[in-house]
């Protein structure tokens, strides 16, 4: 058997302080098969948490040039920054995990009103983000194969997406990451259990999975999605 994770994983690894962090390291430790990843899917999760990170970076940053000059510097910067966290958390896409991760690394230097040293880790952190992320990865399981999307793997991919243009993903990326692993398994015959945080992905690609069963052509694809919850974590001990 073989298995694939989305980007959401990817990023639940990279983050210790997102939510999905436990169960996302527990699943690569526990799962013994093949893992595989698309590196579509690789290049999403390094764009998201960079993207996260600096958002964060420029939040922190910015209550910084506000309390520093206080005498109090360290209580009206909690103050501020605690309202930030706030306000994030009323947001339905929010970055307040990415606030604890940036604040974490910050803050035996804030305490010690090191603000040189506070921008320099803001600012490097996002350089190395792709091997750090593939390095945190293959320290809980090595990855097998990168799935790149050459020529073959495209026309196969092209030739599915008409029977599943109905089906509404949320996001445009999400159809393509999907569409890539079913031609991936039609070109090598592989069972592939796809795993994400999304249980809106998940109903999309079984949606997607059974429309394919009732075309001859492609009822050999075998993607199997599976949501990452603590059940199917306990399924694999």
């Amino acid at each position: 058997m073989t298995f694939s994770i989305d980007s959401c994983i990817i990023i639940g690894i990279a983050n210790k302080e997102d939510c999905q962090n436990d169960r996302s390291k527990k699943l690569l430790l526990r799962r013994k098969d093949k893992l595989v990843i698309l590196l579509t899917v690789i290049l999403e999760a390094v764009s998201t948490y960079d993207k996260k990170f600096n958002r964060a970076s420029v939040i922190i940053l910015s209550i910084l040039e506000k309390t520093k000059e206080f005498e109090k510097f360290n209580k009206e910067f909690e103050s501020l920054m605690e309202k930030e966290r706030e306000k994030e958390r009323k947001k339905e896409k929010n970055i307040v995990n990415f606030l604890r991760l940036a604040y974490g690394m910050i803050e035996p230097h804030l305490r010690n009103e090191n603000f040189k040293k506070v921008n320099q880790i803001l600012l490097d952190h996002p350089i190395d983000t792709s091997p750090r992320i593939w390095g945190m990865v293959e320290s809980l399981k090595e990855i097998k194969e990168v799935i790149f999307p050459e020529e073959k793997l495209r026309a196969t991919k092209n030739s599915i997406e008409p029977i599943i243009s109905n089906i509404n993903f949320r996001k445009s990326k999400d159809r393509q990451h999907f569409l890539f692993l079913c031609a991936y398994s039609l070109d090598t015959s592989n069972d592939l259990d796809y795993i994400t945080t999304d249980g809106r992905y998940v109903l999309n690609m079984l949606e997607c999975m059974y429309l394919m069963k009732k075309n001859k052509k492609f009822k050999n694809i075998r993607v199997n999605p599976i949501l990452l919850t603590d059940n199917y974590i306990a399924s694999l001990n």
